[in-house]
């Protein structure tokens, strides 16, 4: 539609020459054609999806909804905690937990309750 406007109202500076954009128009058309059933059973079994998962969350208990989800940091502060007391938790999996709250613990709460996990 844009090139049908734009050829309809070329500008002074501006050659037309039809030939090319009437084989872009029509291979375009054709493209377009065979994308549309497509991306109609896409965008309806998206929409399917949508509303199973809208379900799933409406089932979900009270108790549940009304506690924010934990972010990383606090995820972070959680593990290197727990590992202080229990020498289950890989070596490996504390420090990428002590990389994370370097990268991503930068307000002061979080820098203060890190202090002492990072050094």
């Amino acid at each position: 539609m844009v090139r049908l406007h734009s050829r309809a109202q070329p500008d002074s500076g501006e050659k037309t020459d039809d030939s090319p954009t009437q084989v872009s128009e029509s291979s375009d058309s054709h493209a377009d054609a065979s994308q549309r059933p497509e991306d109609e059973d896409t965008l309806l079994t998206l929409s399917s999806k949508m509303s199973e998962q809208q379900k799933q969350l409406a089932d979900l208990p009270d108790t549940v909804k009304m506690y924010p989800q934990p972010d990383v940091v606090e995820c972070c502060l959680v593990l290197l905690h727990i590992s202080k007391s229990s020498p289950s938790i890989p070596e490996s999996l504390q420090q990428e937990a002590k990389d994370l709250l370097r990268k991503y613990g930068t307000s002061p709460s979080f820098l203060k309750a890190s202090r002492r996990f990072l050094t």
